[in-house]
């Protein structure tokens, strides 16, 4: 077994971060760090995370992406048994260090969530956008999750997601 230990308070400590990367396997590890667990940055195709416990950070990520010209898509996506398997907080605040008060001014664009299957260990996605700026063009295109066997919903706020082909159904 592979381990990676930082102190959870402390800041930006990716466990394992991953770009433009081919066929990347990261398995039977203890990944505690305050920060990501494992990061999936932009052109990363063919990774398997498996049978990995990460905390007490955020888990398994894919971000960080939309902020340079010419990136590539994290593609590939196949989740088993996940807590959140898609998630956008703007109302995200890591350790209590910035109000909730004030909107985000983040504006979110161009993001598209396509061809992702797998199981989820909680009813599905989230997408909790912020009432500050308006979202353009958020698309959610052939995703399959299940959840105990039925189809994930997905809870959105501040957001109408354009929907392709089959993906969760918002709820509020």
């Amino acid at each position: 077994m592979f381990k990676i230990r930082a102190p959870d308070e402390s800041p930006n400590t990716d466990g394992i971060h991953i770009g433009r990367s081919f066929d990347v396997k990261i398995l039977n590890s203890d990944i505690q760090t305050g920060d990501d667990c494992v990061s999936l940055r932009d052109g990363s195709k063919k990774v398997t995370v498996q049978n990995v416990n990460c905390g007490p950070g955020h888990g398994i990520s894919v971000g960080s992406l939309g902020k340079y010209q010419n990136e590539q898509p994290v593609s590939d996506i196949v989740m088993i048994n996940v807590r959140n398997p898609i998630i956008i907080d703007q109302e995200y605040c890591p350790w209590n260090q910035c109000s909730k008060q004030n909107p985000s001014k983040i504006k979110i664009s161009k993001v598209s969530f396509k061809n992702i299957r797998g199981t989820s260990a909680t009813k599905g996605v989230t997408l909790l956008c912020s009432k500050g700026v308006p979202r353009e063009q958020l698309e959610m295109s052939n995703i399959d999750l299940k959840f105990n066997g039925a189809a994930a919903t997905a809870r959105c706020h501040n957001v109408k997601p354009i929907v392709k082909g089959r993906a969760p159904i918002c709820v509020a």
